[in-house]
């Protein structure tokens, strides 16, 4: 998920199409939104876990790619959707739990995307699209180089986001969609099929570990404040909403459309890559379907995405941390503790942050779940009622894990 916060959106102008009314974007400006968005979710995590669904669910993958569309796609735009129906206050949304909810799940999710979980987790994934470029680069000094370069990136964030958000996305929309339709035209096997169910249950759980819903709620106070900066400020609530569905769908068609191509050829080269490490998944699809140009391209590209995302993730955790602890002069000092915390968790590799983060995330995200549908079905109502649902289903999150617990 590449979290573009401060993609340049100022130039963007919107056009009228009812009277009195900003009902509508251009097709151009629809598409740049959209590519926008597409980006800000398209990251570390979104490359490797299609793969993932394809490889595990075999000949029933369209099942597999059904229930990730569902928790990877269709979960984060209604959290979107949520969040805009608050003035795009994250803060509001989260408030609907209570206020200890208020106070404590932004300095989780946002941990959990920051130092501990995403940015760790893009550092392991682009060393392995370098290290099958170049097999002598080890991790450490790999994790070295990257977070020297993201500690130096994210004093300059904003011009390195808005150059690479403006050609990055497109291009690796492109590049994957043409690593995709190569899969489909070249021969390959499927194999290891599963019960349908059970693919749509992997689908689903797996796309979890996207966390995308988590940074769904930030990314909506960011569209939502750089629409309502781009439109005359006579624009109501209810008008910023309309203006941001038609680039929402255009994002969540993009990212649909890629996360079906990519479990398609995680299922159809699952012989290939069953017992590649997950990191290397896209690299070894792609070296065995285009051998005299994947490594390189690949490397670099999936290295800067990876990049943007890092910076931009590590950049907004620092800055919220600096926030709640009063310290905005010490920024300098916050980001390097929050890069070099990074760095550590970067040594766990990818299994190894999966392994920590799994648990977490099965714990948290049914219950984000929960309060993202109370907030939209029962938006500005039944305040008491809604808390009392969102503890209920914290508690039997809880007592659910703890069965499992005691089980294993």
């Amino acid at each position: 998920m590449s979290f573009l916060l401060h993609f340049n959106f100022t130039t963007a102008h919107i056009i009228c199409t009812i009277p009195g009314y900003y009902g509508s974007f251009s097709m151009r400006l629809t598409l740049f939104y959209g590519f926008a968005i597409f980006a800000m979710f398209f990251g570390s995590g979104n490359i490797i876990f299609p793969l993932q669904i394809g490889v595990l669910s075999g000949g029933d993958w369209l099942f597999g790619a059904f229930g990730l569309l569902i928790t990877g796609v269709l979960l984060p735009f209604l959290g979107m959707f949520a969040v805009k129906m608050h003035r795009g206050s994250y803060e509001s949304f989260f408030g609907e739990g209570g206020e200890l909810a208020k106070k404590i799940l932004p300095l989780v999710t946002l941990s959990l995307l920051g130092s501990i979980g995403v940015v760790p987790r893009c550092i392991t994934v682009a060393h392995g699209a370098i290290k099958y470029a170049f097999p002598d680069v080890s991790l450490f000094v790999f994790s070295t180089v990257f977070c020297i370069l993201m500690f130096l990136f994210c004093t300059k964030e904003r011009w390195l986001l808005s150059v690479l958000g403006k050609w990055m996305s497109p291009i690796l929309f492109l590049l994957l969609i043409s690593v995709i339709f190569v899969g489909v035209m070249k021969e390959g096997d499927m194999v290891f099929p599963k019960m349908p169910s059970e693919a749509f249950n992997q689908g689903f759980v797996i796309g979890y570990h996207t966390m995308d819903l988590l940074a769904a709620f930030f990314f909506s106070t960011l569209i939502f404040n750089q629409i309502k900066e781009s439109i005359p400020p006579l624009a109501s609530s209810k008008e910023i909403i309309k203006i941001a569905i038609f680039p929402m769908l255009c994002g969540a068609t993009i990212l649909s459309l890629v996360y079906i191509g990519l479990v398609f050829l995680g299922a159809k080269y699952a012989y290939i890559v069953r017992y590649v490490a997950p990191e290397f998944l896209l690299v070894t699809v792609v070296n065995n379907l285009l051998p005299n140009y994947s490594k390189i391209v690949v490397g670099v590209i999936i290295t800067l995405s990876c990049l943007t995302t890092a910076v931009a993730l590590n950049s907004i955790y620092a800055r919220y941390l600096c926030l709640i602890s009063r310290s905005e002069n010490n920024f300098y000092s916050i980001l390097f503790l929050t890069t070099f915390v990074s760095f550590i968790f970067s040594q766990m590799n990818f299994s190894g942050i999966s392994y920590f983060l799994n648990p977490v995330l099965e714990m948290i995200y049914p219950n984000l779940i929960v309060l993202t549908m109370l907030s939209i079905l029962m938006h500005g109502k039944y305040y008491h009622f809604k808390k009392i649902v969102f503890y209920i289903s914290i508690l039997n999150t809880f007592l659910q894990h703890s069965k499992i617990l005691s089980l294993t």
